[in-house]
């Protein structure tokens, strides 16, 4: 594992301990780039803003420079573990698995709503003509 260069963590809500915090990049010395990825549905939750704070924290205390990227946006990370978005993505897709499954849920519901939305504009035309 030294010599890792890419890290990609699937970040969830479940609830932090000390042991859960993301920690040890500092011990991968060819670390060159971190992606963080979780579903956007969770991007307020506390337990998701902590584990990025601590990366970010990891990140910027590496002794090599490092590119973080969270939810496929890269982020400058300072020596003081301050962020900046930097509008450009490196990666056209970096979705957990969660997310497209999200997608594929979401889509379902809307399908059938329109379909359903379809039916009864149908049936008002035929009661009103």
């Amino acid at each position: 594992m030294p010599k890792l260069t890419y890290l990609r963590l699937n970040l969830h809500t479940s609830p932090m301990s000390e042991m859960s915090v993301p920690s040890g990049i500092g011990n991968l010395k060819m670390l060159s780039e971190v992606a963080l990825c979780y579903n956007v549905r969770y991007m307020n939750s506390p337990n998701i803003k902590r584990k990025v704070e601590a990366v970010s924290k990891e990140v910027a205390k590496h002794r090599n420079p490092i590119d973080l990227f969270i939810r496929g946006m890269q982020i400058e990370v300072n020596q003081a573990g301050e962020e900046e978005a930097e509008g450009a993505t490196r990666f056209n897709q970096v979705n957990s698995p969660e997310d497209v499954v999200q997608a594929a849920d979401e889509a379902a519901p809307r399908r059938e709503t329109e379909f359903q939305s379809e039916i009864e504009d149908e049936g008002n035309d035929v009661l009103l003509s």
